[in-house]
């Protein structure tokens, strides 16, 4: 990973998140803007959940702002337009749908926009499967895609950790809605709205801000 990865809490595209976005956008390299919708139901959802970031882009930048069409029938959309991908969007929805999206050569390029310095920022469910590990209905918790340690637990409210089946020595991001953490070069910082925590066994502290 050389690029950021950003993990928000969730409430993605309103107006509390506009100083975190644009601050996300600012500090990507230059190229489009590219939503993966992947955690919506197909057809209908997906095109709204769509049609809502980039309208919500479109008013924070002058880049382009892309919804890829639907990768479970279309993967190569999304492999596409990843090559001028600076931001990767992955919005909340269902962590279980979103991880059965990122599989093969959708998941490859995914990867392949960190490695060449994109940033991902996945809010919610998109948040949750970039992690070690995700928590998802009826199956308590699965294998994450692993780009970033530990587990997330979006909209955050400073005592919702969950009672999750896990190793002691895995990290909990607490991700307050409209703010989140930041992976960049080997450091973390909060972004966004105050609140975003970090619980290592049973001691927890606020992530720090930091300029990145």
């Amino acid at each position: 990973m050389s690029g950021m990865i950003c993990l928000q809490g969730g409430a993605e595209f309103g107006s509390g998140c506009v100083d975190m976005d644009s601050a996300l956008l600012d500090a990507s390299p230059g190229g489009d803007v590219v939503v993966l919708a992947g955690a919506a139901a197909p057809g209908r959802e997906y095109q709204v959940a769509g049609a809502n970031a980039v309208r919500y882009y479109s008013s924070l930048t002058d880049r382009r702002v892309i919804a890829v069409h639907d990768p479970r029938t279309d993967p190569s959309a999304f492999v596409e337009a990843a090559r001028s991908a600076a931001l990767v969007v992955l919005p909340g929805g269902s962590p279980r749908r979103l991880l059965d999206v990122l599989v093969g050569e959708v998941l490859e390029a995914l990867v392949a926009v960190s490695a060449g310095g994109g940033t991902i920022s996945g809010a919610s469910a998109g948040a949750m499967v970039l992690c070690t590990y995700t928590a998802v209905p009826g199956a308590s918790v699965t294998d994450g895609l692993g780009i970033v340690p530990g587990v997330a637990i979006p909209h955050f409210d400073g005592s919702n950790w969950w009672d999750l089946d896990l190793p002691g020595d895995i990290t909990r991001w607490g991700l307050p809605e409209c703010g989140g953490v930041v992976f960049r070069s080997g450091s973390v910082s909060a972004i966004g709205a105050a609140g975003a925590q970090r619980l290592d066994g049973a001691s927890a502290a606020l992530v720090e801000r930091s300029h990145f």
